[in-house]
């Protein structure tokens, strides 16, 4: 009985240091913000299940990294236009 409740408490200390402790590595990876990365995974999660758990991060990231890019354009054009 004593072995099972160390088990349990091992696993919920490894999830809660993974809870904390990933948003800000993946953040810095991908340059998002923690709590942009911890709601792509909520919402991939409820709307995916598992599958949507794993591919949130990745679909946030070429979300921004698109809006990112489609700034950019937009200011060269601005540059470029004729006054």
């Amino acid at each position: 009985m004593v072995r099972v409740s160390e088990e349990a408490a091992e696993t919920t200390a490894s999830h809660s240091v993974v809870r904390a402790v990933y948003p800000k590595i993946v953040g810095r990876g991908i340059h998002m913000h923690p709590l942009a990365i911890i709601l792509a995974i909520l919402c991939g999660a409820e709307l995916g299940g598992l599958t949507g758990f794993f591919l949130a991060i990745p679909a946030v990231a070429v979300l921004t990294v698109t809006y990112r890019h489609y700034r950019e354009h937009l200011a060269a054009q601005a540059l470029d236009a004729p006054a």
